[in-house]
């Protein structure tokens, strides 16, 4: 894979992904995630949009090595945060509000959400708090 130290947020459109065939082409950790890669897209699926981010590998890689391809299916607009930008954010944020952060955007379980108390959340946390404030 191409070599990149970026996280990008899809603000609107939609891309692509591929995975490659086969685990050889990835660095050490790529290999060592390549169960967890795949099961991440058989549960988002291979077309994200808009609230989805890619480019999340470069946060557990010391090559930087991408474990996927990412090709625009329509007009996109997105957003781009280097991963030395992202640690100083986690940095100021303290390690456990940081740390959450760093752990909602790897799991890519779907789209982070801040609460007001800059708390990260996934999906499913999002959701449960959505249908208990509906109670």
């Amino acid at each position: 894979g191409d070599i990149g130290w970026g996280l990008f947020f899809i603000s609107s459109g939609f891309v692509s992904i591929s995975l490659p065939d086969d685990a050889t082409e990835l660095d050490a950790a790529g290999k060592a995630n390549w169960t967890a890669i795949q099961n991440k897209f058989d549960s988002t699926g291979l077309v994200l949009g808009p609230g989805s981010h890619i480019g999340e590998s470069c946060l557990c890689s010391n090559s930087g090595v991408r474990q996927e391809t990412v090709i625009a299916a329509t007009r996109v607009e997105i957003y781009a945060l280097c991963r030395d930008d992202l640690d100083d954010i986690c940095q100021v944020m303290g390690s456990s509000k940081g740390g959450a952060l760093k752990k909602c955007l790897i799991s890519r379980t779907a789209q982070v959400v801040m609460d007001d108390d800059g708390n990260g959340n996934d999906q499913e946390e999002v959701e449960d708090t959505m249908t208990r404030r509906k109670k």
